[in-house]
């Protein structure tokens, strides 16, 4: 019984560090699409990677800058918002903020900011009053 439970541990790890390289894989040659200005190939290549949250912290500078540059503003909009939705990575929401003041939207970047700072502002408050009952 416990070497079956040996066997079944090994391969679920070798599953692991398989399924791991293949991702890496993907990524690498999404970063040379755009090494080699490939960049129709390395929209399709990231757009598809974007679709699992284990791939974001590899590919999420390139591809938020490949949708801005390829002009996709909707797209990289609703990207980071579900970035947002699902993470709240403050990385994530300074770059909505970017993507405001660079898109022509001013004014919707510094409300943005003022209320990111605002709701940041109030978290250390909690913590604060928490931390001290």
């Amino acid at each position: 019984m416990k070497s079956n439970y040996t066997i079944y541990l090994l391969l679920s790890v070798i599953c692991g560090i398989c399924r791991a390289e293949a991702q890496s894989i993907d990524v690498q040659l999404a970063n040379q699409y755009l090494l080699n200005g490939e960049k129709e190939k390395a929209y399709v290549a990231y757009k598809e990677l974007a679709k699992n949250q284990n791939n974001i912290p590899f590919i999420h500078t390139n591809y938020f800058n490949l949708l801005l540059e390829m002009k996709k503003t909707k797209e990289a909009e609703n990207y980071l918002e579900k970035l947002i939705r699902s993470s709240h990575k403050s990385s994530y929401c300074i770059d909505l903020a970017y993507f405001y003041l660079t898109s022509g939207q001013a004014d919707r970047g510094d409300k943005y900011l003022k209320d990111y700072i605002a709701s940041i502002a109030r978290d250390v408050g909690s913590c604060r009053k928490f931390l001290m009952s």
